[in-house]
C-alpha cells in the first residue's frame, strides 16, 4: 500500500497505466490527476523524470526505466508489471 495514502499499489498502479497509456485524453489527465494527488512524493518524481506522453507510442522502449526506477520508490513495482502484462 502506498505509505500514508491508503490506496493499495495496485489501484495506484492501474491509474498510473491510465495516465500513460489511456486512449482518450480525458481519462489519462483525470487519471494523471488522481495520480499526482495519491501517490507517494517519490513515485510521483520517478514518474515526472522518467515519462514523456510521447512515450506512448513507443512504450516498450521506455518502460522498463520506469519500472526499475518505481523499483526504488515506495510503491510496489510487482502491481506494475501485472498491469503491463495484462494490458490489452
Amino acid at each position: 500500500m502506498a505509505k500514508g495514502v491508503g490506496v493499495p499499489d495496485e489501484m495506484l498502479m492501474e491509474i498510473l497505466w491510465m495516465y500513460m497509456m489511456h486512449d482518450d485524453k480525458t481519462i489519462r489527465a483525470a487519471a494523471k490527476s488522481t495520480f499526482m494527488k495519491l501517490a507517494p512524493e517519490d513515485a510521483k518524481q520517478v514518474v515526472k523524470e522518467n515519462w514523456k506522453a510521447s512515450y506512448r507510442k513507443d512504450w516498450y522502449n521506455h518502460l522498463d526505466i520506469l519500472e526499475k526506477a518505481l523499483c526504488q520508490t515506495s510503491v510496489a513495482s510487482a502491481a506494475f508489471l501485472r498491469t503491463i502484462l495484462d494490458w490489452r
